[in-house]
Order: C-alpha cells, then structure tokens, then sequence
C-alpha cells in the first residue's frame, strides 16, 4: 500500500480483563502526505476518535494521473494491524469514513475499541487510507456564434448564429485522452430584402481530447428544419447539417477548465459554411 496515501497510529493497548477498568494507552502518529494533512488523534472513554483534514493536493483538481478528470471525492477507510504487516479493514467505525466522503476540513472517524473484535492486549497499528473516486464522465457547456460565413454576404444581409453544446468527456483506459461525445444544437436566421431563412439543426458526434485537457478535436452530424420566405411564399425542407471543431485550453481552475472552441458549421442545403467562435466551460 502506498504510505503516501496514510498515517499509522500505533496505540498500545493493555486491557487486564475485559471487566476491568484500568487502561493504559500510547499514541504516536506519523502524517501521510498525499490526501490527508493535520491529522490528530484522542482517547475518550474507550473510543478512538482521529480528527483530519481531507484534501486534494493537485492545485488544478485533477483525480486521475493523466490529468482528465476533476474530482472532490473519497473512499475512506481504516485499517487495524498487530503486526505492521497483516492489516484488517475496520467495519464498524463512524464519522467521515467509507465512500462518497468530500474534500473538507475538520473530519473525524470515531471508533469504540471495546465494540471490536481485536483482542484484549496488544500494540496495535491503524491507518487511514483515502483513495480518490474517479468519476466515469465530465462534461463540457459550450456558446458559440459567428465571425463569419462562407458564402456571399452583402451589406443588406443581417445574418445571425447561436450554438449551444454539450459534450460529455469519457477517459480512456489506456491513459490516452478521453472519447468526446458532442450534442449540439444551433440556430440561424439570413435575411435579405424580402427574402429570408431560418433554421435549426440538432448534431450529436463523436471525437477525442488530449491528456491534461490540451485541445479537443470532434465532429457532429444531424438534422436541420429550414424555414424559407422567398417572394412572400414559405415552404419548408429538412435537411442535414455538419460540424468540426477544436477546444483548446486557455487557463485551469480547481473545478473547472475554460477552452477555446473554434467551429465550422455546414448547412449545405442553404450554401452555408460558417465559422463559430465563444467559450467552453469544461467540470
């Protein structure tokens, strides 16, 4: 077990029988350094009560060694040994220990000796062992609107683009990156004189993104609903609609990563291609 990840406390612990009331009790700590920090530790009335502060230490809140995913919490669990060698989970302790234990300051664990099974006389180590849970998913919001389209725009056309997206991030057994999967729906409206169209597409896509969240690449596909007003007659067509993009990290926070996304939307049924600019916000 990696001793980065606990600290011992060895408490001797002489107990004559179990009907009698003279104890005798030893307690040395040595800290871990990873997850755990300010670690203290009392006896009152027969029960061992650990007092710590569970932390991150990654300063950009990373969980996993590749750097993908963000998380806040733990599985907490306590150990007990005879020997320094042979340890036993302890089931019965209370406080902040066993699963989904977050971040914080000022937990305790408390456990009652004599509600053990441990034995009457004996030294006796413990440690803490705190180990990250990695979430299976992250996700990602994205807006994005144009800086510019493709094909001819006079200076009597409005035109005007919206995009939101959602991605959902999953890591890669092997280490490498993470699989994105992008959802997307957008809007565009292009008026000139007595002509107009307006649409809405939804893309769903698949792509990739790189350790420590450098930049993403990805690629979505879907149906677009065309409204067209040309000569004051409207008709309407279903068509589809592509998109390529590319995230790249611009600052990493503790809970979140803001990138830069850079699109190209394609509505080939109305002879548009348009490049899409804002922001992302990755969990």
């Amino acid at each position: 077990m990696n001793k980065l990840n606990y600290f011992l406390i060895i408490i001797a612990v002489l107990f004559l029988s179990s009907n009698n009331y003279g104890q005798s009790f030893t307690l040395n700590e040595m800290q871990g350094k990873e997850y755990v920090e300010n670690i203290t530790s009392s006896l009152i009335d027969n029960e061992i009560i650990i007092n710590y502060d569970l932390i991150n230490p990654s300063a950009k809140g990373y969980v996993d060694q590749y750097k993908r995913v963000k998380g806040c919490k733990f599985i907490v669990e306590l150990y007990y040994s005879f020997d320094g060698r042979n340890f036993n989970k302890v089931d019965n302790a209370d406080g902040d220990i066993g699963p989904d234990i977050l971040v914080g300051k000022n937990k305790v664990i408390k456990w009652n000796v004599l509600d053990s099974a441990l034995g009457l006389i004996g030294n006796v180590i413990f440690y803490i062992s705190p180990k990250p849970i990695l979430p299976k998913l992250s996700f990602s919001l994205t807006y994005t609107t144009w800086i510019t389209i493709g094909n001819d725009y006079g200076p009597d056309e409005n035109f005007s683009n919206n995009s939101f997206e959602v991605k959902l991030y999953k890591p890669l057994k092997n280490g490498n990156g993470s699989i994105v999967f992008p959802i997307n729906f957008s809007s565009f409206t292009d008026e000139t004189g007595e002509s107009s169209e307006h649409g809405i597409a939804f893309a769903i896509g698949m792509g990739w993104q790189s350790n420590k969240r450098i930049f993403s690449i990805y690629s979505s596909v879907g149906p677009t609903i065309i409204n067209r007003t040309v000569d004051n007659e409207e008709y309407n067509e279903t068509n589809f609609s592509a998109f390529f993009g590319l995230d790249f990290k611009l600052l990493d926070f503790k809970k979140l990563t803001f990138l830069l996304p850079l699109k190209v939307a394609l509505h080939p049924s109305s002879d548009l291609s348009i490049i899409q600019t804002g922001i992302c916000l990755q969990f």
